[in-house]
């Protein structure tokens, strides 16, 4: 059996053999290294932009400079997945005849296409003024069955924070099969619906950066180097974790 050791890249190691920290780590490699990865012209190397693309490819060069190769399965250091783009691309209803806004439909799916009337046998439910929006809310998502709920216009500021999460873009490793769910804000009674939604689906490539030492001694052992390289950052402590 194969025994890999799991390192986090360090790009300024200019020997693999055994050293003391501060011979192997150098102050101004380190310094070069994170002056580059969080440059303006990187775009703080967000996902899906030309920004972590060229970071990419310097972090590629830094690998191939320090003598690390690529993994056997591997034709380069990129290990390439994908993931899945969900976008509304279309949403309209109609409730007791009125065309109802945009901001007040809230469509939770990963299915491509949604269309409900009253003749859909799904649920009909409400959410009216007293508890919390989101206690009625997760109760409701726990159903695990297609429901249609119409919502207090109390609840708007809640509302739309959960609004703007699943009307925007939302980037998963795999669709949910949860059942569909549809909220229409500011209706008490409904006595006609129509909902018609359809969903833009997209497969987004994406690759991990990853190099080998094998073993001299021990060639069925390996020393993988890799790491998180998108946002360099800081963001607001949580626990000391700054």
């Amino acid at each position: 059996m194969k025994k890999i050791v799991f390192i986090c890249f360090v790009f300024s190691l200019t020997s693999c053999a055994v050293q003391h920290p501060d011979k192997l780590v150098k102050q101004n490699d380190v310094a070069r290294i994170i002056r580059i990865l969080s440059a303006d012209d990187m775009q703080g190397r967000a996902i899906f932009t030309p920004g972590i693309e060229k970071a990419a490819k310097f972090i590629e060069s830094e690998f191939k400079q320090i003598g690390l190769q690529p993994l056997s399965t591997q034709k380069n250091y990129r290990q390439e997945f994908s993931m899945l783009s969900f976008k509304p691309a279309s949403v309209s209803a109609t409730v007791n005849g009125e065309v109802i806004a945009e901001e007040a439909i809230l469509v939770v799916t990963d299915n491509a296409h949604l269309s409900w009337g009253n003749a859909t046998a799904v649920e009909v439910k409400y959410i009216k003024s007293g508890e919390p929006f989101m206690v009625q809310y997760r109760r409701i998502m726990q159903l695990k069955k297609p429901v249609m709920v119409f919502v207090d216009d109390e609840f708007n500021d809640a509302f739309q924070k959960v609004h703007s999460y699943f009307m925007g873009t939302r980037v998963l490793d795999k669709p949910s099969d949860n059942p569909a769910a549809v909220f229409i804000l500011g209706v008490e009674n409904a006595t006609t619906y129509q909902i018609n939604f359809s969903n833009a689906i997209q497969k987004l490539p994406l690759f991990n950066i990853a190099g080998i030492i094998p073993g001299k001694t021990k060639p069925d052992e390996f020393v993988i180097f890799s790491g998180h390289y998108d946002h360099l950052g800081i963001i607001e402590e949580a626990s000391g974790d700054s």
